[in-house]
């Protein structure tokens, strides 16, 4: 005679846990069946009332920018600077543009036709009617006033001989860490940001709204289920009678979320509503016939009241106790 104790904890339906545990958690196929989903999952074949979950950069300044990001997930971190690729001092780490942020070189004479209101520095000769004979080649350098390699005696300009410093964080360790920034620039340290590392996405049950960094979520699904080895069976031993299961609520909150669920015991792994399972008890809300007898009667009750709840199986003859969820968006948490 053999009895199978389950206790609710932080399992979730989606979530396969340690086969040591003698416990595996597997999840029906449905809600989101694109495999670039976050919330995808191998088994899903139909589309289910969840939408699917695109975590990504949805920065489409930055070279990790992704079109299908419904969410973002902390991969680009805003990096404010000259953004504008046509500018002098344009640095493509930076994904934020930042005015007044950008350098020009041109003609900064009024009346000019060449004449821009944009430019911040003077490039000899650009102007129309400068009259001057270009001297490339004589002195050339760095004309941007904003550059650390400015020449202020060049008397032509050469973009390649200016060097910019790269404002923004140097800890490896913060969440908006710049690899290209300079080091011991003017926001090295200030501008560090402290990683947190959580699940980026409303729809899942772990949502952190103060994370910043994405983790691992955890998405309701259609009609989870959990199944539990009976202890001491194994595949090539025989299959034990099961005399009852019993049932510990969570003590917390969501005590709820455990209503309207199915006893089974069966052959394998998932092994529910088939041939080779038997129904143990149900419960689907307030008393619910759970064995087959008028008089047995479960219900979901707040913590105060809570149970064991005790399910006499009548011997019935297995290798697994599943407990499934039958439904779209449900929560299972449930271990052994």
């Amino acid at each position: 005679m053999s009895s199978v104790l389950g206790l609710n904890e932080e399992f979730p339906g989606s979530l396969c846990i340690d086969d040591d545990l003698s416990t595996y958690c597997h999840t029906q196929p449905a809600d989101c069946p694109d495999s670039r989903a976050d919330n995808y999952e191998a088994s899903f074949n139909t589309p289910g009332p969840t939408a699917c979950v695109f975590l990504g950069c949805m920065n489409s300044l930055d070279s990790r920018y992704s079109s299908i990001a419904t969410i973002s997930d902390g991969s680009c971190p805003d990096a404010p600077g000259c953004a504008d690729s046509a500018a002098a001092n344009y640095n493509p780490a930076y994904n934020v543009q930042v005015a007044g942020s950008c350098t020009y070189g041109g003609c900064m004479t009024l009346g000019d036709a060449n004449y821009s209101a944009q430019n911040t520095f003077a490039i000899p000769g650009s102007c129309v009617g400068s009259g001057r004979r270009l001297e490339e080649g004589e002195h050339p350098g760095c004309l941007d006033p904003t550059a650390y390699t400015f020449y202020a005696w060049a008397t032509s300009h050469d973009q390649s001989m200016c060097t910019y410093i790269i404002a923004g964080c140097t800890d490896p360790n913060a969440f908006n860490y710049m690899p290209a920034a300079t080091p011991g620039n003017a926001q090295a340290s200030s501008a560090c940001i402290a990683r947190v590392t959580g699940c980026m996405s409303p729809t899942a049950l772990n949502y952190d709204r103060n994370a910043n960094t994405a983790g691992t979520c955890t998405y309701a699904q259609s009609s989870p289920w959990l199944s539990i080895r009976i202890p001491g069976n194994t595949s090539w031993a025989p299959a034990s009678p099961v005399s009852h299961v019993q049932i510990y609520n969570r003590l917390d909150c969501c005590w709820d979320r455990l209503g309207h669920f199915q006893i089974w015991v069966g052959k394998s792994v998932g092994d529910y509503n088939s041939s080779t399972s038997e129904q143990c008890g149900f419960h689907y809300g307030g008393a619910g016939d759970q064995s087959g007898r008028p008089d047995a009667h479960w219900t979901v009750e707040a913590p105060a009241t809570v149970g064991p709840f005790s399910f006499d199986c009548n011997q019935i003859v297995g290798w697994y106790v599943t407990i499934v969820l039958p439904g779209a968006s449900r929560t299972l948490n449930l271990a052994e």
